[in-house]
Parts: C-alpha cells; sequence; structure tokens
C-alpha cells in the first residue's frame, strides 16, 4: 500500500497521466488544421480539372454580320481556352474591330476574357482602342466590352490622345458606334493649337 502511494505521488507518474489524458485534446485541435493542410487525392483532381481548360484554340478569328449581311464586327485572338463546366473562355492578345460606324474602331490588349457566345468581354493589361483614322487612342489598364450594344466602360484610369488634346481621367463610358464618350471623374486635358 505505502509503495502503491508512493508511485502515485510520485512527479513522474503524474506527469504520465497528464500526457496520457492531454491526447484526445491534442488530437482535436490539430487534426483539423491537418487535414486543411492536405485535401484528399479526389480532391486535388477535381480541383486541377476545373482550373484546366476542356479545349482551347489558336489563331481564332471570327466574324460577325448584322441581319442585312453587312459586317458589324470582327475578332481575332492568338488563342482561346475554354474552362470546363463554364461559359468562360480566356484569351490571349485578343482584338476587335467594329466596322458599322463611319470612323472603325480597334480595340487590343495582352489578355481578355470572353462570356458567352460574346455578349461581353473583358479587357486588361495595356489595353489600347483607337479609331481608324488614327484620331483618337483610348489606353487604360481594363475595359469591360458589349459588342452587341457597341458599348465599352472601364473605372480604371484612362488616358485619350488625339487632335492635339491629351485628356487624363478615371472612369469610361464609350458609345463606339456614336464616337461619344463619358469621362466619369479626376478629368484632366490639356489642348495643344497648331502652329501655322
Amino acid at each position: 500500500m505505502n509503495n502503491r502511494r508512493r508511485i502515485l505521488d510520485h512527479p513522474l507518474f503524474r506527469l504520465l497521466v497528464l500526457g496520457v489524458l492531454s491526447i484526445p485534446l491534442v488530437l482535436m485541435i490539430t487534426t483539423p488544421r491537418q487535414k486543411a493542410q492536405k485535401p484528399d487525392a479526389l480532391q486535388q483532381l477535381v480541383e486541377q480539372q476545373v482550373s484546366e481548360p476542356d479545349s482551347y484554340m489558336t489563331q481564332l478569328h471570327l466574324k460577325r454580320f448584322t441581319a442585312d449581311g453587312t459586317l458589324e464586327y470582327e475578332f481575332h485572338s492568338r488563342r482561346a481556352s475554354r474552362q470546363a463546366n463554364t461559359t468562360l473562355s480566356f484569351l490571349n492578345e485578343p482584338r476587335m474591330v467594329f466596322l458599322d460606324s463611319s470612323t472603325p474602331w480597334s480595340l487590343e490588349s495582352n489578355f481578355g476574357k470572353l462570356h458567352g457566345t460574346g455578349q461581353t468581354v473583358e479587357l486588361w493589361d495595356s489595353v489600347h482602342a483607337y479609331r481608324a483614322d488614327d484620331s483618337m487612342h483610348i489606353h487604360t489598364s481594363a475595359l469591360t466590352l458589349y459588342p452587341e450594344r457597341d458599348y465599352a466602360e472601364t473605372d480604371r484610369a484612362v488616358t485619350i490622345d488625339g487632335n492635339g488634346t491629351h485628356t487624363e481621367a478615371v472612369g469610361l463610358e464609350a458609345y463606339l458606334n456614336e464616337s461619344r464618350m463619358r469621362l466619369l471623374s479626376d478629368v484632366r486635358s490639356i489642348h495643344e493649337t497648331k502652329r501655322p
């Protein structure tokens, strides 16, 4: 009895009992974190397949005509990849030419995203829109384009150059077939008159 009491009162025995009793608590705390850090193989496979395109095209060239057969716009992209189970296509070097106005517009960027069958096109990274007669150039970092409405918009900083005028603003609404634009805020413009 005395030996048993001596063992129970020994500090090492108490430490051992405390360690055994704390194991379930440690497991409850660390197990959810480990599961979050190491997803199972099936989850990894699903995530990989969702992030990879299910098809792609190179040198894409599309033309859209009006009901009477007039060419409305042309669309080019060096590469287009379609995401599985979505209506999104990611574009490399997209180029678009609107031909249904008196002065056609061209738009280009390094990257883009096509929603559905082209109702919306997002352009980003060095977006450049310009008129065919070289009378106006617009630069911005991102632009959303609605081809069926000949309309484009951005909430980013834009610069517009043309006919001796340099304009800077934040935000733009552009009605391409009307050659009309609305600058949204922080507009600054410099006009240089031509010298004879």
